[in-house]
């Protein structure tokens, strides 16, 4: 179990993220127009990838503030442990799934073009 932890969770997380992110990135440069109307065409299901990303932005920096009170001496070395990887596991949970959410926004199915009406 020791090798189960949520700092290694949090990397495997993190590159499931730098994955999506990358693929987002080329998805919404390759086609602006068509990304830019799916985010506004599915507006509450990007808001809420948005708000996903936000949260995990909030968790970051709390979990930062807990890394400077460790450098401070007003917590205990074992805090990064019981309290730090916690949250970094969290963040890159929530923000993995607020980047996934958004890349199946913009993902464009590569539907067979239907053959034109006879006339």
């Amino acid at each position: 179990m020791q090798y189960l932890n949520p700092v290694l969770l949090a990397v495997a997380l993190s590159l499931i993220a730098l994955y999506y992110a990358n693929k987002l990135y080329r998805k919404a440069s390759a086609k602006v127009k068509v990304s830019t109307a799916r985010l506004f065409l599915r507006r509450d299901a990007s808001i809420h990838a948005l708000l996903l990303m936000v949260a995990a932005l909030i968790v970051f920096v709390a979990a930062r503030v807990v890394s400077f009170l460790i450098i401070l001496g007003v917590f205990s070395e074992d805090v990064i442990y019981t309290v730090r990887a916690p949250l970094d596991f969290l963040v890159a949970f929530t923000l993995t799934a607020g980047i996934v959410r958004l890349y199946s926004i913009i993902r464009v199915e590569g539907h067979a073009k239907t053959p034109p009406e006879p006339s």
